[in-house]
């Protein structure tokens, strides 16, 4: 879950330290993504779309973060940035992992910190091209 551990500089390589709020040690963690991978992934994300586990998977997402990223969003018919397409119909349903979720948990491998209030605060696009700037920054 984004924003669970409190993590420090990361530089996607093998081994980083978590923390917990408490700033107590509480687990290794292994980075399971190498840096251009993340890049290219980073590319993909516009923030309007969700990824299907399956594409998830073929393009590289570690498979422990497609178990923790990945949901079951509903579609909204108010407006259709709400709407959910697949193959050009809409559904009402799809399990899946959005882009926006995943440009978070790459920035955080790439060593940028993610103020989730901030996110939150941002269209999904806006948020997506923000993350992309960060990281290109950096």
């Amino acid at each position: 879950m984004i924003g669970k551990f409190i993590v420090g500089r990361v530089f996607c390589k093998y081994h980083t330290l978590a923390i917990c709020p408490t700033n107590q040690p509480i687990e290794k963690l292994i980075m399971e993504i190498r840096r251009d991978r993340a890049l290219k992934l980073l590319s993909q994300c516009r923030g309007d779309e969700i990824w299907s586990v399956q594409h998830c998977l073929d393009q590289g997402v570690p498979k422990s973060w497609v178990d923790e990223l990945s949901d079951a969003y509903e579609s909204g018919y108010r407006s259709d940035s709400q709407t959910i397409y697949e193959n050009g119909q809409m559904t009402n349903q799809y399990h899946g992992v959005r882009d926006l979720d995943l440009a978070v948990r790459l920035a955080q491998c790439l060593g940028i910190s993610i103020d989730s209030m901030q996110i939150e605060l941002m269209d999904r696009l806006s948020a997506v091209v923000a993350i992309k700037q960060a990281v290109m920054e950096d």
